[in-house]
């Protein structure tokens, strides 16, 4: 005697999916944001070499947010990472005067493989960034950039 097996009771199979921020608004936009803001804190009764300084500060943070953008627009999570689960990853790179990436290390690591490994990729994705400034005297810079899960 044979047996009929409804094959409707099988267990539905998940497909993987991969969370990715989408970029929003324009990164000039961001930039002249910044510059304004800077701008706007610094207080012209300082000496001249202090102008300078927050100057330099003020173009570094403008490289800076650049290249956070372009790192942040590559990054994706695999579906399974929450943000919720609050992960956090510190990597340091090189970033050569061409603005090829070089010596990424982890500064901190999250205890999350996945997580670290898309840190990396993002990073690789990015790269290259856009070259150093010509004013800046330097080989290379060396760059923290911290990743949190709550940020996508």
């Amino acid at each position: 005697m044979k047996k009929e097996v409804e094959r409707g009771l099988s267990a539905p199979v998940r497909k993987t999916e991969i969370l990715r921020k989408s970029p929003t608004g324009n990164v000039d936009t961001a930039i002249e944001g910044i510059k304004k803001r800077v701008e706007s804190a610094t207080n012209d009764s300082r000496p001249s070499t202090a102008r300078g300084n927050s100057e330099i500060n003020l173009k570094m943070r403008v490289y800076y947010s650049v290249v956070w953008s372009m790192i942040k627009e590559q990054w994706a999570l695999p579906k399974s990472i929450l943000p919720d689960d609050n992960l956090e990853a510190i990597v340091e790179t090189n970033i050569l005067r061409n603005g090829t990436v070089s010596n990424l290390t982890f500064e901190k690591r999250s205890g999350n493989r996945y997580f670290d490994e898309s840190v990396i990729k993002a990073i690789k994705k990015a790269d290259p960034f856009p070259p150093l400034p010509e004013w800046l005297d330097k080989r290379y810079i060396t760059l923290g950039v911290r990743f949190h899960s709550s940020e996508l």
